[in-house]
């Protein structure tokens, strides 16, 4: 990822797969390199073969991840449903909740989410920066401002100074 030379961290997944054909580790981080390069359909069989060796928070929003940048927000939902019936729940699937109200423009979900994270650190201040990231798409640049404050104090009580002052 610092290098960015992608396509090589890719090639030694590949061969971890081919040698350990039963660790979801190289599948969930193939998955994840492709929705980086923006290949979302191909993100997809990559997450699900993870899944199917072992269901995880990560994967699951991976792959509302893929659903959604591809626009198939029934699917993405979809994804994010079957990590409930699998018992797994945390911020980054309430994250992915989130965005999936917002481009339904379902404010209730929005906010059921929201007050989900309060009070979580390093849930907390990324939620509130994405509610942030929706008043200034509406132009409510006062609101966004606020939302902003907020996920910036929620990170510095949770410790996390260098996003605080992002």
């Amino acid at each position: 990822m610092v290098t960015g030379e992608l396509d090589k961290e890719a090639e030694i997944y590949e061969m971890w797969n081919k040698n350990y054909p039963q660790d979801s580790i190289p599948h969930t981080n193939l998955g994840f390199i492709d929705i980086i390069l923006g290949q979302y359909e191909k993100a997809i069989p990559e997450i699900d073969a993870a899944l199917q060796l072992e269901p995880t928070i990560v994967d699951y929003g991976n792959l509302a991840i893929a659903y959604r940048s591809l626009n198939r927000l029934n699917e993405a939902a979809s994804a994010l449903e079957q990590a409930q019936v699998h018992m797994l729940d945390g911020g980054f699937l309430h994250q992915e909740r989130y965005f999936l109200a917002f481009l339904k423009g379902d404010t209730g979900e929005m906010e059921r989410n929201l007050n989900w994270a309060a009070a979580r650190a390093g849930d907390e201040d990324d939620l509130l920066s994405s509610q942030a990231d929706s008043e200034a798409y509406y132009g409510r640049l006062r609101k966004a401002r606020e939302f902003s404050r907020r996920a910036a104090d929620s990170a510095a009580r949770g410790g996390s100074n260098e996003t605080a002052e992002l």
